[in-house]
């Protein structure tokens, strides 16, 4: 970690997901789903965050760009 294909972002405070999805372009849930392993409480708590967590989504290497339509 991290791969080919996969970008990983070190959150920061005050950060929230929603900002991070919108800063990216990839839509939450993909967020959620891509974490949700390492960190569980997303699943139910998505808006919980903690700086230092490292949020990783897909990453379309060709583009250069998150890729909000992949799934895991």
């Amino acid at each position: 970690f991290p791969t080919p294909g996969v970008y990983c972002y070190q959150v920061m405070p005050d950060d929230n997901l929603t900002a991070i999805s919108n800063a990216f372009h990839i839509a939450p849930d993909v967020l959620v789903s891509w974490n949700s392993e390492r960190y569980p409480s997303l699943l139910t708590d998505p808006d919980h965050i903690e700086p230092d967590w490292v949020i990783c989504m897909p990453f379309d290497i060709e583009t250069n760009t998150p890729s909000p339509k992949r799934t895991p």
